[in-house]
């Protein structure tokens, strides 16, 4: 089992991939970086495998056909998905694998691509998504 394993679907994304997989295994060196692709034609799948990811392959079309597969194949004690395109920041990966410790009460945090603060809720009145950043700084101080 993996301590924390890093999640990329990819479907055409040979501009932004190697740097996706190269920015979170920087941040987060012991983890595990799994790109999945989805039958891409762009070659995705060897920039990946370039970059040092683990690549496997979803061949059902779909990023719900793909984030089943993840989470279905991959065991870990902590997963962070993130997209090909380069939109989440790894800049905080630290704060996301915290986040999965057990000093965090968190059970699931959610990056934004927004760099402010924002929050919807829900009827139940729990906060539903935030700015991981910014949560897990309040959270953990």
């Amino acid at each position: 089992m993996d301590k924390v394993a890093v999640l990329i679907p990819c479907y055409n994304e040979e501009k932004t991939i190697g740097k996706v997989v190269k920015d979170w295994k920087k941040e987060l060196p012991d983890a595990m970086v799994y790109v999945y692709d989805n039958n891409s034609t762009d070659g995705s799948d060897e920039i990946a495998r370039d970059a040092s990811a683990i690549v496997c392959y979803e061949y059902r079309q779909g990023k719900g056909n793909v984030v089943r597969s993840m989470f279905r194949n991959i065991d870990a004690d902590c997963y962070i998905m993130v997209d090909a395109d380069d939109t989440y920041c790894a800049d905080d990966a630290r704060k996301h694998e915290r986040c999965c410790s057990s000093k965090c009460l968190a059970d699931f945090v959610r990056g934004i691509v927004k760099t402010i603060w924002e929050k919807s809720v829900d009827f139940s009145g729990r906060v539903r998504y935030a700015d991981a950043g910014s949560l897990s700084s309040w959270i953990l101080g």
